[in-house]
């Protein structure tokens, strides 16, 4: 899960009318987002990014593995950053 709950504030509220009385209940939660998400959805692509750029270029240019290695990766990121989006 993304968020961890630090607090729950709950007011209720009545307010009448001519007719009728209408009562409100209010909820403010207070959430906090938990450090793994940063490190799952912005340092690991981050990286991973960063190593396809060096990683091409130390590739010589004749090799033919130059662009699969950098579509792999960037496949990769890809599906997860779907999944990640999915289980939101």
């Amino acid at each position: 899960m993304c968020y961890c709950r630090t607090g729950v504030n709950a007011t209720q509220e009545i307010k009448s009318y001519t007719t009728t009385n209408f009562s409100t209940v209010t909820l403010h939660l207070h959430l906090r987002r938990n450090p793994l998400y940063y490190v799952i959805n912005l340092i690991i692509p981050c990286g991973l990014l960063s190593f396809i750029a060096v990683a091409t270029f130390i590739l010589q240019p004749a090799c033919q593995h130059r662009m699969g290695l950098g579509e792999l990766v960037f496949d990769y990121i890809l599906f997860g950053i779907r999944l990640v989006g999915i289980k939101i």
